[in-house]
């Protein structure tokens, strides 16, 4: 089978050309040949390096900005997933913002595992879980290590358990529930 350029007008096999999902005889409408030319002369033409760049530096700036930002981008996208899941599991999901959870666990930067004091890979754990009816507040949400350095973290082990039951478990030390005291009584 043959095909017409489009750029030079020469009739030429369908091999000549490159393959695309775009056209309906799954061929460019250039040969390859022309295809090469224009890319060529895209790439010569005054300012292209310096259009590339700018792109570049833009992508590179909004990504400092975030990186400065650091914690606070990440937990109000935290913020913003634990919405998305309560609405999922249709329980109630009283607003809240990162101000709100600094009035109670204290800066972000300071923050630490309710359960065992880690401070490394930090997320929200509801302490009744979304999936047992429990509600998406500030006073249902706590920082837990989900990835830490020393294996599985609090978050992961805990899972949708209700808190007495993965307190009891075996996996948990004397540490651990006696942060969760301190944290019952109000002292956390």
């Amino acid at each position: 089978m043959t095909k017409t350029c489009t750029t030079c007008g020469e009739t030429k096999p369908l091999e000549e050309f490159v393959r695309t999902k775009r056209n309906r005889d799954g061929r460019t409408a250039r040969c390859k040949a022309c295809n090469r030319a224009a890319v060529q002369a895209h790439r010569q033409r005054p300012g292209y390096v310096a259009d590339e760049n700018a792109k570049g530096r833009g992508r590179y700036r909004r990504y400092r900005a975030d990186a400065e930002r650091g914690p606070r981008v990440k937990w109000a996208k935290a913020i913003s997933d634990a919405k998305r899941a309560a609405e999922r599991y249709g329980v109630q999901h009283v607003p809240y913002t990162l101000a709100d959870l600094e009035a109670v666990f204290g800066p972000v930067s300071q923050w630490t595992c309710t359960w065992c004091g880690t401070s490394e890979g930090l997320s929200l754990d509801h302490v009744r879980p979304l999936s047992a009816g429990g509600p998406d507040a500030v006073w249902n949400v706590v920082p837990a290590c989900h990835r830490p350095s020393h294996g599985t973290g609090c978050n992961q082990q805990k899972a949708s358990r209700p808190l007495s039951e993965w307190l009891s478990s075996e996996d948990r030390a004397a540490l651990r529930e006696q942060r969760y005291r301190a944290f019952a009584c109000g002292a956390a």
